[in-house]
């Protein structure tokens, strides 16, 4: 039975032993928050992840010893980075660009396997190398987080890398962006073997090309359970500069400057061999 009736503010209330109804305002904003809620994500989205285990890989551009690796496949028009002159309408769809890629250690090496497709191969001649064909991996030793450079007493400090490699032939290593911010011409191959115990190879394919990359983090051990920040992403010239780029987590970020956004790269053991396939 109805007890008392008032009005506030345009609200309509009727109170009736212990409950209030309320009309009109009350109930839109409870069904724009219902409706907020279905179409909201979660604020701790777990970001992307990838377990390495033990494989012995030999750097010729064969894919044969990659066997029963997972893959992590890149083509969708979410991958996509969106900015610097490229926009959504320069991709032609995953012929046109898109990559898988795979990972595997062995001791303190890490191996990484680029498919990459790609119907026009860079002629190379871009002053800057992600303006050609190019591989970049940016890799936060650490898993910290946060800026890949600070500056201390006017000193540049990385804290974390950003690699870049062409997919010519021979294909050429750029890793340190204070002594060679990655000119083609100035290729650090020398420095990628010695230092980093680097080794590289490519193959081209009838859609595109296959790159092999072997290297060890200068003064990083890989143990077991460790994890790696991580970011992955192939650069697209078609012959008239760079017209695509694709990341692997497909995060519109600048993630040369911050580590922020990137997957995680975990170190783990080797299977039980009944388990590949």
């Amino acid at each position: 039975m109805l007890k008392n009736f008032e009005t506030f503010h345009g609200i309509v209330v009727f109170l009736s032993g212990n409950f209030i109804y309320s009309c009109h305002r009350m109930v839109r904003i409870a069904i724009l928050l219902f409706l907020c809620s279905l179409f909201s994500s979660p604020q701790d989205e777990k970001s992307l992840s990838y377990r390495v285990i033990q494989r012995e890989i030999d750097i010729d551009a064969d894919i044969t010893d990659w066997k029963g690796l997972e893959a992590e496949i890149v083509k969708e028009r979410e991958h996509l980075w969106i900015g610097q002159g490229m926009e959504i309408e320069n991709w032609q769809g995953p012929a046109d660009l898109s990559f898988q890629w795979r990972a595997a250690r062995s001791g303190n090496s890490l191996y990484f396997l680029f498919e990459v497709i790609d119907d026009i191969i860079s002629p190379f001649n871009r002053d800057n190398t992600w303006l050609n064909d190019c591989i970049e991996i940016c890799i936060d030793p650490g898993n910290r987080r946060g800026q890949r450079k600070d500056t201390i007493d006017g000193e540049i400090s990385l804290k974390g890398y950003e690699l870049h490699f062409l997919p010519s032939q021979p294909a050429h290593a750029f890793l340190n962006d204070e002594q060679s911010p990655y000119f083609v011409d100035r290729p650090q191959d020398e420095l990628f073997k010695t230092r980093w115990d680097g080794e590289m190879a490519v193959r081209y394919t009838p859609n595109g090309y296959i790159m092999e990359l072997a290297f060890t983090l200068p003064d990083i051990e890989l143990v077991n359970g460790i994890e790696l920040g991580i970011e992955l992403a192939v650069c697209d010239d078609d012959g008239n500069g760079r017209i695509n780029l694709m990341t692997w987590t497909g995060i519109q970020a600048d993630y040369w400057l911050s580590m922020d956004s990137y997957g995680s790269l975990v170190i783990g053991k080797a299977p039980d061999p009944e388990g590949l396939h």
